[in-house]
């Protein structure tokens, strides 16, 4: 029986990158005051970018890459790999005599049975006490410096795995070794709604960490698939089927989408009967039949045909011609398809911030997009934004549009 999906609030890519930076941070803060450091739980369905987005935010902080520590908790077998082997631990003391006013004192720690010989060697005697301990994993063995500890899929894991991090999660040490003085724990895991193998986490568990829930979002996703270079048409398709990962019951997530179309980018021609049959085929293999029949359907209305951002700004194309596409797009069934007005707007912008970077901003473009920003065939809202992102667009590339008396009077407003 299928668990009712969480009610707290659920927060995108890009927020939890932001969230991230405010814990890791947060917690370096603590620890200089001596405070025990927050762990956190990113809670999301596969494919949405948990881990990699924890790890981007390690890099961007300027970690080392051995301090970017992923454990994936479903796949380890050894307990020992995860918390160290059991060993047994002797407790040596050293006479430290008076000096410069200091008393006499004993110095007591305690000692492998494998390190005895060189603290014997620096003075130290061993005592009659000992205990079991645990050896440091291999996996933070002689780390220093700030670090970040991701336990990957944790809510999938044996019991025993989760049950032995517990004051890992909640002390940052186990048994007798801790970790650096800088780190952040963070969790990743699937949602416990009926469609993931996953383990309950009882309250002892889970008052040990904070959790953020993460969503998928269509224009998120759109702009890392611009940067990414996946197919222009898949792009489009998501755009206008903004809940196709959303809707209760369907089995479908980033990551098989993104393999899907992947494999389908190299067909040049979607409408082809060959390449439909192609399509569907593997569609079904990978995202089922209801989201396949959704991008057959897409594909039978041609919307895989749209405008193109590189057709939207050439130059050598005149500009009447580009407006009349549109106006056939957006109003040639009689009714205005704000849908349609959106994906191309949307993929222009994202064009423009990941593809144009570092392009020369030329009287032709300049000229262009103040053609695109004044057309009426847009709408006002979808210029208005438009508009915006450009102006405020990192490096103030557009702000020349400024000089344009339709974005002083509609834009700026």
């Amino acid at each position: 029986m299928s668990k009712a999906k969480s009610q707290q609030s659920e927060i995108n890519i890009e927020q939890l990158e932001n969230v991230l930076l405010h814990m890791i941070n947060t917690n370096l803060q603590l620890q200089s005051k001596g405070i025990m450091p927050i762990a956190m739980n990113v809670i999301g369905d596969a494919g949405l970018g948990k881990t990699s987005v924890i790890e981007q935010v390690g890099k961007g902080l300027g970690y080392k890459p051995e301090n970017i520590v992923k454990l994936n908790l479903a796949t380890l077998e050894e307990i020992g790999d995860l918390i160290g082997i059991p060993c047994t631990e002797y407790k040596m003391i050293k006479h430290v005599p008076a000096k410069d006013g200091a008393p006499a004192k004993n110095q007591a720690l305690w000692v492998k049975e494998a390190a005895i010989e060189s603290y014997v060697g620096m003075g130290f005697k061993t005592s009659t006490e000992s205990r079991m301990g645990y050896s440091i994993p291999e996996w933070v063995a002689g780390k220093t410096g700030n670090g970040i500890l991701i336990l990957d899929d944790y809510t999938r894991a044996n019991q025993r795995f989760t049950q032995a991090v517990m004051e890992l999660i909640d002390r940052q040490e186990y048994a007798t070794w801790k970790l650096p003085q800088g780190w952040t724990i963070l969790l990743s895991s699937n949602p416990d709604d009926g469609m993931y193998n996953v383990t309950d986490q009882d309250p002892a568990q889970q008052s040990r960490y904070m959790n953020v829930n993460l969503k998928f979002d269509a224009e998120i996703w759109a702009k890392w698939a611009e940067k990414s270079g996946i197919d222009s048409r898949c792009i489009n398709f998501v755009l206008m089927n903004k809940e196709i990962m959303t809707t209760e019951g369907k089995h479908v997530n980033a990551r098989s989408m993104t393999k899907f179309f992947n494999a389908i980018s190299s067909i040049q021609d979607f409408n082809l009967e060959d390449s439909l049959e192609l399509i569907q085929l593997l569609g079904e293999g990978s995202l089922g039949s209801e989201v396949t029949i959704q991008f057959t359907s897409f594909i039978h209305n041609k919307m895989d045909k749209l405008i193109t951002t590189q057709e939207l700004i050439d130059d050598k194309t005149p500009w009447k011609k580009i407006e009349k596409e549109l106006d056939k797009l957006i109003n040639g069934s009689g009714t205005y398809r704000g849908d349609i007005a959106f994906v191309i707007t949307t993929r222009l912008m994202n064009h423009i911030a990941f593809n144009m970077k570092d392009d020369e901003f030329t009287d032709e473009l300049k000229n262009r997009m103040e053609e695109v920003i004044t057309a009426p065939v847009l709408g006002g809202d979808l210029k208005f934004v438009l508009g915006r992102k450009l102006i405020n667009m990192e490096g103030g590339k557009f702000t020349q549009l400024l000089f344009n008396d339709y974005v002083v009077d509609n834009i700026l407003e």
